[in-house]
This record gives structure tokens, sequence and C-alpha cells, in this order.
């Protein structure tokens, strides 16, 4: 069935027909993030088609020639956004998305860490997790990526795995240190206990239902 369109140009026409070809054909993920990122590279660099509404029009008419074809669920903008984000990761991590070692969800928030920062997360890879990713993520966004904080990420003991509880507080003492370090005198180290339980005392002041009370910690 021929479907005449209005309005595109050679350019358009060639985003059309790939896309279109993407949304039917099977394809690996690395297929699926290269084709995108393709498609909407063309759409950054076409002035005519920048706007959020007309790239939206452009999807829905790739949609409608697809679904006539065979009902193949539509793609969305966001969707497109992120493969478009993804494909800037460091080849080793993609290859670990291909293989499905990584999910594309953790793989989006690890596209935001800095080429440096992937080049390092290679070497001292282990399994990542997507809540791993967003921690990762806020790790670089924050400026306190490090070696230290990212082993912290994967704190465990001679047993299992310490639990949510206990790894979120180690993290939390280990910034907490860093904190009191830069800015307290040393004339006043003696004297730490005294402070940190004053700067408590005056937090629960203020935030009592944050106070431990027994049974409440899965530690």
């Amino acid at each position: 069935m021929a479907r005449i369109l209005k309005d595109c140009d050679d350019a358009k026409a060639s985003r059309l027909y790939s896309a279109s070809n993407l949304l039917v054909r099977p394809l690996t993920i690395r297929d699926q993030i290269n084709g995108w990122w393709h498609y909407y590279d063309g759409i950054l660099h076409d002035s005519k088609n920048k706007s959020k509404a007309s790239i939206e029009e452009e999807l829905s008419e790739i949609s409608s020639m697809v679904e006539a074809e065979d009902g193949t669920t539509s793609i969305t903008l966001r969707q497109i956004q992120k493969y478009h984000k993804i494909h800037s990761l460091a080849e080793p991590i993609l290859k670990k998305v291909d293989n499905k070692e990584l999910t594309l969800e953790a793989a989006y928030d690890l596209s935001f860490l800095t080429e440096d920062e992937q080049d390092q997360l290679c070497r001292w890879w282990r399994p990542v997790s997507a809540s791993i990713a967003k921690e990762l993520k806020a790790l670089s966004k924050e400026g306190r990526w490090s070696k230290e904080e990212v082993d912290a990420l994967y704190v465990i003991t001679d047993g299992p795995v310490k639990s949510a509880y206990t790894r979120q507080f180690d993290n939390a003492m280990k910034r907490v240190r860093n904190q009191i370090r830069h800015r307290i005198a040393p004339s006043a180290v003696s004297r730490l206990d005294v402070i940190m339980k004053t700067a408590l005392d005056l937090y629960f002041e203020q935030h009592p239902d944050d106070m431990l009370t027994e049974g409440n910690s899965d530690n």
C-alpha cells in the first residue's frame, strides 16, 4: 500500500524509511541504539524539524505507516532521546548493554558520567544495577566521584550483603566525616563527641519523627 506524504523532502523521507525499518525488523539492543541515534541526529541537523511538535508529528507519521502494516507499537520521543544519549557511552559499557549485562535504564544513567568517569568505571567494573547506576550518576553530579565513593556502593561484610539501612548509614557517615574534616579546627577535635551529640540533639528537636526507636531499624 502506497502512502503519500506532504512536505516530505529527501532528508525526511530517508528518516521515515530508516525509522520504519527500526520498528518492524528484529534488532539487537545495539542496533536499536545505533539506529535511533542516527535518526535523532538527523533531526537535530535539520533546522526545519527541531521543535518537539514537529518531531512528534513525524513520529506519528512513522507509527501510522508501521501500524498500517502489522500493528507494531509506536516509539516515543522520550525513548528515542534515551537511545541517543546511551549512544555516547564508552564502547566497553555499550557491549555490556548489548550482552544484557546492563539494562537500558542503568545505561541511561551511566551516560551522564564524564568520559574519564566512564573509563574509570570500566577499570573498576562490578555488576551495576539500576539503583547503583542512579547512585553513580549522583556521585558524578555532586562532584563526589572517586574510587572510594564507588567502592562504598558495594559495601559487604564477611557474611551477607549489608541491609539497605546499614549501607545508607555507612555511606552517610563517610560523607559526615569528610564534612567534619574540612570544617572543624584541630583544636576542637578532642570535643567531637560533644559537638556531634549537640548537633544531633538540635536536629531531633526539630525532627522528632527521625529519631530511632527500638525495633525500627532493619540492621
